[in-house]
């Protein structure tokens, strides 16, 4: 199948003294529709500074006068199925992080999740809070005093609606004063409960409630630990768990909802002989590398199983970085990065040059991980940033600074559920320590988001390319068909594949029987679809 480019757009900083700033578009999610909400941020320092995305200019907020730091704002974007822009809103007050969580709605909407210093400490001081602009011009105003006694961070949930009105929906602040840090992993849904991934370091109070992390060191320090949080569907805590034993504070933790059950995979780094952790009831003895962590749970958060995935040391070196996960049937399977090695029940992974990408699988009911893939050489670095689904394929969204520059150096690579590799489609030609982020399904076409500080092109389009002017990292999203879209036959009515044909393999999507030869899918007939 040929890809086209359907679009693309750059996140792009400007003001009247902005002297340096730097852009991400960490995530674009689709919703059923095809429609795609980007949320992306940017980073500035001088007078009146302001984002442009799609070619439309955009107003954000300024830091604190007479300081040369930088002030960090939103910018949300939605699109239709066609990547035509629909709606913008960004931040006009607040200091954001770059740790937040987004879940599109079935009414057409967006769930965000962020976190930030109060609006006082940026050169619009007052008692905003934070504050998000809107279609109808009322927009989102947060309004308390500042108070660093407190709380030295905030957290809030909000709900855009269709139309791109945001909703303040619940307020999180920090522990105590010395808080300093609040990080969100992930925000999923079963479908009437909603389940917040979080970092406690060392706490967290929502509404009447504090969460604080119970892990110690030898001085009797407060470490950080993971946390799910249950909230019903106006966001009332329900309940949380949260990990003991030693720290789990990875902020690449990841977390999905799958036959009425919660997954939960982090990375957790090594510990000394003895040690444990725990969520619930659970407990599973840590070794002295750097591991992987998965776990079971019911939707009411009893923790059922939890699993070290181990890291090992070789030629010194010991680095374990989960970045996403899917559960298809009765397997999860874990994307991200490493270096020395990975053990599976087929043999141990083995990387002892730079990184490595990885993709794992695990049979949930045993337990244990079955089998792992890995992509990149000695030479040069490969990260997997994003796993996604469809039907009964799956695609790991990577990068590759192995490849020559100005060759194909960002992917998508297929595999089936047994991690047998199929079709690798290159997406972007560049040179320069490139980096990637998010991704996912719009109908029949990828969307994708990736950064440069240098000059890239497209090879579904070579002719459409991007250069970072003045070599300050910039964010950009694109759009490309990559999927066949139907499953019904394309009008050919007699038999497209032969019998007895040893390429063609038997595959279940939907309940549906059909056959699959190398990336072309054919019905029972043996019809091209």
């Amino acid at each position: 199948m040929s890809a086209q480019l359907v679009g693309w757009t750059a996140l792009e900083y400007g003001g009247t003294t902005v002297s340096s700033g730097n852009t991400t578009i960490r995530q674009a999610l689709s919703n059923s529709d095809g429609e795609v909400f980007i949320i992306g941020q940017g980073s500035s320092v001088g007078d009146a500074p302001t984002l442009t995305l799609f070619g439309q200019e955009h107003a954000v907020c300024p830091f604190k006068a007479n300081m040369s730091q930088s002030n960090t704002n939103f910018i949300i974007a939605k699109t239709d199925k066609d990547f035509n822009p629909l709606w913008t809103s960004v931040s006009n007050r607040g200091n954001f992080d770059n740790t937040y969580a987004g879940l599109t709605t079935d009414d057409g909407g967006l769930l965000l999740v962020v976190s930030g210093k109060h609006a006082d400490q940026n050169r619009l001081g007052d008692n905003k809070v934070m504050q998000f602009t809107g279609t109808n011009g009322t927009g989102l105003s947060w309004e308390e005093t500042y108070n660093a006694a407190v709380s030295k961070k905030y957290g809030a949930i909000i709900r855009y609606s269709a139309a791109g009105e945001p909703t303040l929906l619940a307020k999180l602040y920090t522990s105590d004063a010395a808080s300093t840090s609040m990080t969100f992993c992930d925000l999923k849904t079963d479908g009437t409960n909603y389940y917040l991934l979080a970092v406690l370091n060392p706490g967290l109070v929502i509404g009447n409630d504090t969460i604080k992390s119970e892990v110690l060191d030898a001085e009797g320090k407060v470490l950080g630990s993971l946390v799910i949080v249950k909230f019903d569907k106006d966001f009332k805590m329900l309940s949380y768990i949260k990990t003991g034993g030693v720290t789990v504070s990875s902020s690449s933790a990841s977390l999905t909802c799958a036959n009425n059950k919660l997954y939960l995979a982090t990375s957790v780094a090594k510990a000394n002989a003895g040690d444990n952790v725990t969520l619930g009831t659970q407990s599973v003895a840590m070794t002295p590398t750097n591991s992987a962590l998965f776990a079971v749970l019911s939707t009411d958060l009893q923790c059922e199983k939890l699993t070290l995935i181990e890291g090992t040391n070789e030629n010194s070196k010991n680095t374990f970085s989960l970045n996403s996960m899917e559960v298809v049937g009765d397997n999860a399977y874990l994307s991200g990065f490493f270096m020395g090695g990975i053990k599976t029940d087929a043999g141990q992974l083995t990387n002892t040059g730079t990184n490595n990408a990885f993709l794992l699988q695990l049979d949930i009911a045993a337990g244990k991980c079955v089998k792992g893939v890995q992509i990149g050489t000695s030479a040069g670095i490969a990260t997997a940033q994003c796993l996604l689904t469809r039907g009964d394929s799956l695609y790991q969204y990577y990068y590759d600074w192995g490849q020559p520059a100005g060759q194909a150096r960002i992917f998508l690579q297929a595999y089936d559920t047994d991690l047998n590799m199929g079709a690798t489609y290159p997406l972007i030609k560049a040179s320069a320590m490139e980096a990637i982020f998010g991704a996912s399904i719009a109908g029949n076409n990828l969307v994708y988001t990736f950064r440069t500080r240098a000059t890239l092109s497209f090879v579904a389009d070579d002719s459409q390319s991007f250069t970072s002017a003045n070599k300050q990292y910039k964010g950009l999203v694109a759009m490309q068909t990559l999927f066949p879209k139907s499953t019904t036959p394309t009008g050919n009515t007699t038999s497209t594949i032969e019998n007895n044909d040893p390429k063609a393999q038997k595959v279940i999507i939907n309940g549906q029987l059909y056959i699959r030869r190398g990336e072309q899918l054919f019905n029972v007939l043996g019809q091209m679809l």
